[in-house]
Order: C-alpha cells, then structure tokens, then sequence
C-alpha cells in the first residue's frame, strides 16, 4: 500500500508531479453528466489558483460558462510493468472563473505561467 503524504513532503511531491506531467483532465459538467478533455495548466507561484489555457470555442469552455463546478485530475502516465493504482496523481475540485483581459495579460507574461508551452504565448 502507498504510503501516505505528510505536511513536510506534501509541496515537494505535488510539485514533482506538475513539473512531469504538462496537461490535465478537465472535467466541467454539460447536462449534469461530467464532460472531459485534457489540457495545459499551471499553477500560480503560492499553489492556490491552478490556471487552464482554453478556448472560447471550445465544448469544455462552454460547459464552464454554464456551470463553472469543475475537478482538475493530474496523473504521471503507466509504465509497463508498474502498478497502475500506484501511479502519483492528485484530483482537485473547485469553481472555474475566467480571467479578466488585464489579469490574462499579467498570468501569460510570465515565463512561469507559460513554462513548457511556447506556442500557446
């Protein structure tokens, strides 16, 4: 059985996770039924906000603007040969709000908010 995470390893651990796996299941609700996509995140600099490039066009983004309930789910890919229950992931559920046009400017100016993700500047 996994050991469980305790406060002093908890930051270090997340962050290892995030630092390996670049995109996320979103799962936003469309006629009461979950709806899922993946997608590139990142998290702001003290890990209470979790930032999600989407598109205005996209179903998902919809799916928000219509009920903004929302789980972001982050797991390391199965290896052959490994437990796949084992594999480090985390799942966070919270309400999804757009950015407004000058605190969109201000998350992708940063090289952190954009990490890894070039084209989506």
């Amino acid at each position: 059985m996994a050991t469980a995470l305790t406060g002093e390893n908890d930051q270090e651990a997340w962050s290892a996770l995030v630092q390996d796996v670049r995109t996320a299941v979103l799962l936003a609700m469309r006629n009461g039924r979950p709806f899922g996509s993946h997608v590139p995140y990142v998290f702001g600099s003290d890990w209470t906000r979790a930032y999600l490039h989407l598109s205005r066009l996209a179903l998902h983004t919809q799916h928000l603007l219509t009920d903004p309930r929302v789980s972001l789910f982050i797991a390391e890919p199965d290896e052959p040969g490994e437990n796949p229950l084992a594999v480090r992931r985390m799942n966070l559920q919270d309400h999804a709000a757009p950015l407004h046009l000058m605190h969109r400017r201000m998350a992708t100016s940063g090289s952190d908010t954009c990490r890894g993700f070039p084209k989506l500047r």
